[in-house]
């Protein structure tokens, strides 16, 4: 039977502040240094010191990075494209609570209307139904009240 070990030859991945990896690919285009010495005196593998070059060559000619910008110019833009999103999607939340509230105040006013009506032709199918009263000038002022009442408010 095999026995299974684990593998912990892979090493670490070691942070670097925000400042170190723009001051240390300078090195190689702004003073002169080779890739290799410059690697060497800063403790680290020369295929990352290449990377972050190119990356600062690629930002200085105003290219987007596709990871965290190393110029503060690109950094700006980073920053400021996230707040873009960030609103973008503030403003499609709203818009999508705007439309629900107006669906819910849609159906309430369809119902209130609705509710109206039915009181309304509740009141005037009474008024139909009920026997007919003798016609004096009161009563047939007293009639017509009732008759706006169903449709009109009375004020």
């Amino acid at each position: 039977m095999l026995a299974i070990r684990e593998v912990s030859d892979a090493k670490e991945r070691r942070p670097f502040s925000l400042h170190f990896k723009p001051e240390a690919a300078s090195l190689i285009p702004d003073q002169g240094y080779s890739h290799t010495d410059a690697a060497r005196s800063l403790g680290l593998v020369e295929s990352a010191l290449r990377r972050w070059v190119n990356q600062l060559q690629q930002e200085r000619n105003g290219v987007p990075p596709n990871s965290k910008a190393l110029t503060p110019e690109q950094q700006k833009i980073q920053e400021l494209g996230a707040w873009i999103n960030r609103l973008e999607r503030e403003k499609s939340i709203l818009k999508k609570a705007a439309a629900l509230l107006m669906a819910e105040e849609h159906e309430l006013s369809r119902r209130l209307i609705s509710f109206v009506l039915k009181s309304r032709l509740t009141c005037c199918a009474r008024y139909l139904k009920s026997p007919a009263p003798a016609i004096t000038r009161t009563a047939a002022d007293a009639d017509l009240r009732t008759l706006n009442g169903c449709f009109f408010a009375v004020t």
